[in-house]
């Protein structure tokens, strides 16, 4: 049976919290409007009025529990990120990430909302990468190419950058596998630290080893170039 939301709440907030249960539920294309306005207790011309539509309001749903999400558990966003030396500041990214995403709070939505999206994309993805996904993703590039020591971010950070965010990610999706295959490893919210404390590692052994190997091409390369031809 679907709960109601709060009828002290106003009418645009009781939309927001009424879609985004059925967005959950039903996705965007399944999702009726009439369920929506009879769980918060109004009707089309309140959607209509505050959103203009049902893409506009999912938009406006998957907006409100990003940012929800993203104040609750930062990542580049944290107190005192910039500062922080590149190892720990990794540290800091990755467990903002895992936070969020493995937050089994009812009321979080924010999960289910993202794996929808990833599963069966909607228009709303393009607007909304560049809001919430973009900004994370430069800060995690800049920090990969620090940790690699490039002046600048280059498609090797970028590959490392997509690294990292992959085993973050693959630990909510994969959960219900990894729980039937390794029922020991909790991929819950209580293991956080420890899956954190994993990836950092892992993360910063595979980093290093691509430095190494940066390094000595780019000497075999210095090399090439400098080395003469023999005289005939």
């Amino acid at each position: 049976m679907r709960a109601h939301v709060n009828p002290a709440l106003g009418t645009k907030q009781r939309l927001l919290d009424a879609a985004a249960k059925i967005f959950v539920e039903d996705g965007l294309r399944q999702a009726k409007i009439r369920d929506i306005v009879a769980r918060a207790k109004t009707n089309l011309a309140a959607v209509n009025y505050h959103f203009g539509g049902k893409e506009a309001l999912y938009t406006a749903v998957v907006r409100q529990h990003a940012e929800r999400a993203l104040a609750q558990h930062p990542t580049q966003l944290a107190p005192g990120f910039a500062t922080l030396p590149p190892q720990r500041a990794l540290r800091v990214f990755v467990r903002g990430m895992l936070a969020r995403l493995l937050d089994d709070d009812p009321d979080t939505l924010f999960p289910r909302l993202l794996a929808r999206e990833m599963l069966d994309p909607t228009p709303a993805l393009a607007g909304l990468a560049e809001s919430f996904a973009r900004p994370q993703a430069v800060a995690l590039t800049r920090l990969v190419a620090t940790l690699l020591t490039e002046r600048r971010p280059s498609r090797e950070s970028e590959l490392c950058a997509v690294s990292i965010v992959s085993q973050c990610m693959n630990l909510y999706f994969q959960r219900p596998v990894i729980g039937v295959l390794f029922p020991d490893l909790n991929i819950d919210k209580t293991a956080i630290d420890r899956l954190a404390d994993h990836i950092c590692e892992f993360s910063l052994g595979g980093i290093r080893a691509r430095a190494r190997t940066l390094q000595k091409t780019e000497g075999h390369t210095k090399q090439a170039a400098t080395r003469k031809p023999n005289a005939r």
